[in-house]
């Protein structure tokens, strides 16, 4: 015949079984965790956009920033000599 009709006997509460349904569990809570946290970085990061394009705008007179004083004249950041981990 070309589709016997054989029963198989597949246990389907084998450790091996269990152990793959609490993997699947735990990646599924993982990743609930995981879009949280991902959520309120972007919420953290365009109220701090928002604050901080408001603070550009709204911008006091006093809080204007100076020009640099005179000692910072002539400064020139990473001026000194290079170095190397490797070294």
């Amino acid at each position: 015949p070309e589709h016997p009709t054989e029963s198989h006997y597949v246990n389907l509460c084998s450790a091996s079984t269990l152990v793959g349904h609490m993997a699947v569990c735990s990646s599924v809570v993982l990743q609930l965790l995981c879009a949280r946290v991902a959520w309120r970085m972007a919420k953290s990061m365009r109220q701090a956009l928002w604050t901080s394009a408001l603070l550009n705008v709204e911008l006091p007179a006093h809080r204007v920033r100076q020009a640099p004083s005179s000692e910072m004249q002539g400064f020139t950041p990473y001026a000194g000599p290079a170095y190397h981990l490797g070294d």
